[in-house]
C-alpha cells in the first residue's frame, strides 16, 4: 500500500512543478545557412559471387563466378543547378572451377562525361 501512495505523491508532485512553472520562453535562433545539398563525388561499389552453377551446354561443365563494378564520378559546379560529370568505371568478370575453355577473366574500364 505504500508504494501507491508513493506512486500517486510522486505523479502529483510531478504534475504540480510543471503546471507551476510558468511558460515557457523561446530563444531566437538563427536561421541556418543554405547549403549545397548534392553531394559533389559519386562512389559506387557492387559486387556479385556465384558459387558453383551450370552452364547452359553440359559439355561446358560448371564453375563459380564473381563480378566487381567501382564507380567514381565527380560534379563539377557550372552555375545554379548545373553541373559537368566526369568519372570512370571499371568492371571485372572473374571465372573459375571449369577448363572448358572459356576465358578467365574479362574486365572493361569506361569514362563518364555527362551535363
Amino acid at each position: 500500500m505504500k508504494t501507491v501512495r508513493r506512486f500517486f505523491a510522486f505523479l502529483f508532485l510531478a504534475c504540480a512543478t510543471s503546471t507551476l512553472a510558468g511558460p515557457p520562453t523561446f530563444e531566437a535562433q538563427p536561421s541556418p545557412t543554405p547549403s549545397d545539398e548534392n553531394s559533389r563525388d559519386l562512389f559506387s561499389y557492387e559486387t556479385t559471387y556465384t558459387f558453383g552453377s551450370d552452364f547452359e551446354e553440359s559439355k561446358l561443365g560448371h564453375g563459380d563466378s564473381i563480378y566487381n563494378d567501382f564507380t567514381y564520378d565527380h560534379r563539377f559546379l557550372i552555375k545554379g543547378n548545373w553541373y559537368i560529370r566526369a568519372g570512370v568505371e571499371y568492371e571485372r568478370y572473374d571465372f573459375g572451377g571449369s577448363d572448358n575453355g572459356l576465358p578467365d577473366h574479362l574486365q572493361a574500364l569506361y569514362g563518364h562525361l555527362a551535363l
